[in-house]
């Protein structure tokens, strides 16, 4: 169940984690990248949810050796998410169907096959279909976009995602963080990171140091109990509002040892 994924995806997320402002989002959202990324919807933009049904599609279309047209039930999607059969997450499938039906991506820049482009724009779903009940059940067709399985099948820049992991991670949190130290940690074994920079890359709301630290690290946790990926997460002050998170990537014996407090670490965490 090992997924490929482009590393620009990885970095530049496609979904969001805040549920409640994504529902107050129904007439359309747009978010624009400094660096040349731009993420556009008519419609609600993807959450967590979104990205587990959006990777086992792309999980089925890997393992059809990339076919952009896939035929299955939505009881086959909803029982390969982990989630309960019930006319609630059915209704919820069809939903996300239509958010990422509705994305649009611009991409300025070097991107999956080595390309610089001037400008780079694809979707994600191009059609999906609900078909009469043939007795076993309502046949769902979705249509990938070419692009998008394009993007994930040519690049090289890329990593593994392990599907059964990703989805029990639950957290939106612990699941983008898990995005963002899998694709750095491709190359490294520590990862140093400004604390405020961090929480822009999430991204996160939350404005002090200290609350991100706070919020970062059951997330960490979360993911050295439910993944392969085993960090540890070390905190330092630099200077007044000033925080640094450092991450290393441990061997799987060390797991254990999921957090150590530098001797530079010399503030107090909010209860």
């Amino acid at each position: 169940e090992m997924i490929k994924q482009d590393i620009n995806l990885l970095e530049y997320p496609l979904w969001f984690q805040n549920d409640r402002e994504a529902e107050r989002c129904d007439d359309g959202f747009v978010w624009r990248h400094p660096k040349g990324f731009v993420f556009r919807t008519g419609f609600k933009p993807p959450v967590r949810t979104d990205i587990i049904f959006l990777l086992y599609l792309l999980l089925q279309s890997q393992e059809r050796d990339w076919d952009s047209e896939i035929f299955l039930t939505r009881y086959q999607v909803i029982k390969g998410c982990g989630l309960t059969k019930d006319a609630r997450w059915y209704a919820r499938l069809e939903e996300s169907l239509t958010r990422w039906e509705q994305v649009r991506i611009e991409f300025n820049g070097a991107f999956y096959n080595g390309r610089k482009y001037e400008t780079f724009h694809f979707g994600v779903i191009d059609s999906w279909g609900l078909e009469e009940d043939s007795g076993s059940g309502k046949a769902l067709r979705v249509r990938l976009s070419q692009e998008y399985i394009s993007v994930i099948k040519e690049t090289s820049y890329c990593q593994f995602l392990n599907f059964s992991q990703i989805k029990s991670l639950r957290s939106p949190l612990a699941t983008r963080l898990y995005q963002i130290l899998i694709k750095t940690f491709k190359s490294r074994n520590s990862w140093k990171i400004n604390a405020k920079v961090l929480a822009e890359k999430i991204p996160m709301k939350k404005k002090y140091p200290s609350q991100i630290v706070q919020e970062i690290r059951p997330a960490v946790n979360r993911i050295a109990r439910h993944t392969d990926l085993k960090v540890s997460m070390t905190v330092e002050k630099k200077s007044r509002g000033t925080i640094f998170i450092v991450f290393r990537k441990e061997e799987e014996s060390k797991g254990s040892n999921l957090e150590r407090e530098s001797s530079s670490d010399t503030f107090s965490l909010p209860k």
